[in-house]
């Protein structure tokens, strides 16, 4: 019943393709709800919504470190993120360095994807103020026209949570974001529950290009309804820099892969005009989702929580 006892038996043994069943995270007893896919794969079918915490050591016990890709299991690993999770908007607090790892949470906030607010997210953003030095910086917006505003309720479709937003930096659980793989970008752990993993995407194995795929969605698809809807659940809920981008009209989920020092792959999809994009090359210090997939892991080491 936790997210953390999740591994390849388990899900090999759900034979119903699209089924459902929520599950805990072990870390701060949060559920999620998640399915067995198309792909095969078992997926969250809802954004992680866990808030990082300076004070405290993750561990493999309870977090996807010290992944053996050549051997399938975990072993002994640790990591201490060097910043809390910001709780209150502020655009001086979001550091513009993609080195600096940060994560935003807003709030309960739930997507209502029976609204059409593309056109509004438009004007907020012309009601605020353009930051030439830094790029797609937003400051002094007129919060009335907020979008954001659209999301306030406590409660609404566990599906459409938005959950947190997290720099790439974070999302792979490290501090400092010259630490990657050029040749392929793979940093082989992130903040997902031990078990579970970011999904590939941009080169190499594509797990997100794999999954929409199987549900008849390709770049640049007209049709995103079972992205938006049923069986994946992806609200568009934009992205946070220091300030809310494209909340009501795109969607961005992190993937593993980066490239540099300063971009890596995001999945996407836009809302407002139905298409898909796989992948965009984006800034690693922009807050997005993160929707975690089950590792497929041939055996199980010091990873049964006490």
């Amino acid at each position: 019943y936790k997210m953390q006892d999740m591994d390849d038996t388990i899900c090999d043994a759900v034979e119903l393709i699209d089924s459902e069943t929520s599950l805990i995270d072990a870390r701060d007893n949060k559920v999620y709800s998640v399915a067995k896919l198309k792909d095969g794969n078992c997926w969250m079918t809802q954004n992680l919504d866990l808030d990082l915490d300076s004070t405290r050591t993750y561990t493999n016990q309870d977090t996807d470190l010290g992944y053996n890709a050549s051997t399938g299991t975990y072993s002994t690993a640790s990591w201490t993120p060097s910043s809390s999770t910001l709780t209150s908007a502020n655009a001086s607090s979001w550091v513009s360095s993609v080195s600096a790892p940060q994560s935003y949470d807003p709030g309960d906030l739930y997507w209502n994807n029976t609204i059409s607010d593309g056109q509004d997210w438009w004007q907020y953003i012309d009601s605020c103020t353009h930051r030439s030095d830094v790029y797609q910086k937003y400051e002094n917006c007129n919060e009335s026209l907020n979008p954001i505003a659209n999301y306030t309720s406590s409660t609404g479709d566990p599906h459409y949570h938005l959950g947190n937003y997290y720099n790439w930096v974070v999302a792979n659980a490290i501090n400092d974001s010259s630490i990657y793989d050029g040749s392929g970008g793979l940093i082989g752990r992130s903040i997902c529950p031990t078990g579970w993993t970011l999904p590939n995407g941009g080169l190499g194995e594509d797990t997100f290009k794999a999954l929409w795929e199987e549900y008849g969605v390709s770049n640049g698809a007209s049709d995103i309804s079972n992205i938006v809807y049923s069986p994946f659940y992806a609200p568009a809920n934009g992205y946070y820099n220091g300030a809310f981008n494209d909340v009501g009209k795109l969607g961005y989920f992190w993937t593993s892969l980066g490239g540099s020092e300063q971009r890596a792959f995001d999945a996407s999809f836009d809302a407002y005009s139905h298409y898909s994009y796989m992948y965009e090359y984006g800034s690693r210090n922009e807050g997005l989702s993160i929707r975690c997939v089950a590792r497929p892991i041939t055996s199980v080491v010091n990873r049964p929580l006490t």
